[in-house]
């Protein structure tokens, strides 16, 4: 299924993660939670990818049921309400409950704050990366995106260049 995803055979992939859901009972115990939620995610991706989104956002519901205090199924719907602006607000609600279960998911940032970017909300931007300093503490990646949005942001001639001096300034501390 994950092969045929990358192949943007979805179809073929839907079928094999469909049958993967028929067997999963059949998994060893010590595996069946991972490949459950594996199959779960795979699933959702080859639906959103396919392009069929209610399907998508089915599959990663399931997730969020059988394994609620994982982030994983919150990123899921969090990228599909993302798609092409399907619902952003529930997009950013999705992706902020996915960083409540584990705030040290770089994809989740990343998305989050590419969504507050396409909207232009540089505060829900700055929320977010300043969030992602805080619990990836030695992340060069999170700081060098904050300096950045401060290098960009101009508030009607405002400059923020001066948190951007600090953040670079506490990057080249690291």
């Amino acid at each position: 299924g994950d092969m045929l995803c990358r192949l943007k055979q979805y179809e073929s992939s839907i079928m094999y993660y469909k049958k993967a859901v028929n067997n999963l009972r059949h998994a060893p115990k010590g595996t069946k939670d991972r490949a459950t939620l594996q199959t779960y995610e795979g699933l959702s991706k080859a639906y959103l990818e396919s392009g069929d989104k209610q399907k998508a956002i089915e599959a990663a519901e399931e997730v969020t049921k059988r394994f609620g205090k994982k982030y994983n199924g919150y990123y899921m719907l969090g990228k599909i309400y993302a798609s092409d602006h399907l619902d952003d607000t529930k997009a950013i609600e999705n992706f902020n409950k996915a960083l409540d279960m584990d705030d040290t998911q770089l994809p989740v940032y990343a998305s989050l704050s590419d969504l507050y970017k396409q909207k232009y909300d540089m505060v829900g931007m700055e929320s977010t990366l300043k969030r992602g300093c805080l619990a990836r503490p030695l992340d060069e990646t999170m700081k060098v995106a904050l300096g950045r949005l401060y290098l960009e942001w101009n508030d009607n001639g405002k400059t923020h260049y001066d948190k951007a001096e600090q953040v670079f300034k506490d990057l080249i501390g690291l």
